[in-house]
């Protein structure tokens, strides 16, 4: 995503509810955001500034900021309520998944790992910059207002969030907000677009080194180790899987995604769906059932898991196949225009175990690119 105008934009509580009202049909406070050169975060930050917010024409009620230090308190918040709606997005994608949420804990260095059936994090600490507990309006005149905690990066995008599920939660959720309240010294409005993370840099063709590219991806033992290969020669996703080792990627046609998503829901297979963003992977585990176009989006609708993805989006699919010590293990990889991952596809599996091979089947049979 490439940085917009460093300017300051307009988002006082004035400017953001002339912007709502003066739209054509209701916005995503992010779509808001956007048309006002802002960010999610930085109307969130205005607003919690607002006296009277649920008065305006709005459909907040109102936002808290929280103290910059809020992190390990919040998820030991999280952890304590009966069930959240964890959503995890980034410009392509949107990954929903309820349920109880179990504690954090810290792996190593900056990143920790929320880990059931349910809820299933991979968290990079240093991009949980700030973070509000928001009051939505009800999505009816009779329903009870959404209550939620929500995290913003440098830049003031989504990292993640966290919805109230049960009604019994809401008190002790404003107990916890309290707790987590920004003193009036703290400057919650600092946001800056030129934050947000650059394009993938390219490697020069005249200093691509495929020889070492080559042996580094054919010596992998563990998927997670492919990231440091790529790093050590600086090469973005795209650029690697052109050069990869015979018959290890293969470039998708764009219409794979779909493909996939209707042959393992009609066959019941166990999948693994990854959504990602600098801050938070969001990972779901299981069979899928409900495949949906609508409006310009590729939709999961499951009870317990909904995904929605931007097929505008999504520039290049691949089949991506890296050896471990399990054997290959085959992904199906999504990445956007500015060669950033959007998210990616593996068939259930266990560290221990083989691959499903009716998984690998299904990734190989899908149709390939075409010029």
């Amino acid at each position: 995503m490439t940085a917009p105008s460093a300017q300051i934009p307009d988002i006082s509580p004035d400017a953001i509810t002339e912007a709502w009202k003066a739209s054509e049909s209701p916005k995503r406070l992010r779509d808001l955001a956007a048309s006002l050169n802002a960010s999610e975060g930085m109307l969130l930050a205005s607003l919690a500034a607002c006296p009277n917010l649920g008065d305006r024409d709005l459909p907040l009620l109102s936002v808290q900021a929280l103290r910059t230090d809020f992190f390990e308190d919040l998820l030991k918040g999280l952890s304590e309520f009966s069930s959240i709606l964890a959503i995890t997005r980034n410009e392509d994608a949107v990954h929903e998944k309820p349920g109880a949420c179990p504690l954090a804990r810290n792996v190593h260095g900056p990143v920790w790992v929320i880990n059931s059936l349910q809820i299933d994090l991979r968290i990079i600490r240093n991009h949980w910059k700030r973070a509000f507990f928001v009051s939505e309006r009800g999505r009816s005149s009779d329903a009870m207002a959404r209550k939620s905690f929500q995290i913003f990066d440098a830049a003031g995008d989504s990292v993640f969030k966290a919805y109230l599920k049960e009604e019994s939660d809401v008190e002790s959720a404003a107990k916890l907000a309290d707790s987590l309240k920004a003193s009036s010294d703290e400057a919650f409005d600092r946001f800056n677009l030129n934050a947000r993370r650059a394009a993938v840099a390219l490697v020069p063709e005249d200093e691509l080194d495929v020889e070492t590219l080559h042996a580094g991806w054919l010596a992998l033992d563990d998927t997670h180790n492919f990231m440091r290969v790529l790093q050590k020669l600086r090469l973005g996703r795209a650029q690697a899987f052109r050069l990869a080792p015979e018959g290890l990627a293969r470039r998708l046609a764009p219409s794979a995604i779909e493909e996939m998503l209707k042959s393992a829901a009609a066959s019941g297979l166990s999948i693994m769906s990854f959504v990602e963003n600098p801050g938070c992977i969001q990972i779901h585990t299981g069979p899928i059932s409900k495949v949906v176009n609508a409006r310009g989006w590729l939709n999961i609708l499951d009870e317990g898991f909904n995904l929605h993805l931007r097929p505008e989006g999504i520039a290049e699919v691949w089949e991506v196949r890296k050896p471990t010590d399990d054997g290959i293990v085959t992904s199906v990889d999504m990445l956007a225009a500015d060669g950033h991952r959007i998210g990616v596809f593996f068939g259930e599996r266990k560290p221990g175990k083989p691959e499903l091979e009716a998984w690998r089947k299904l990734a190989g049979s899908l149709p390939a690119f075409v010029e």
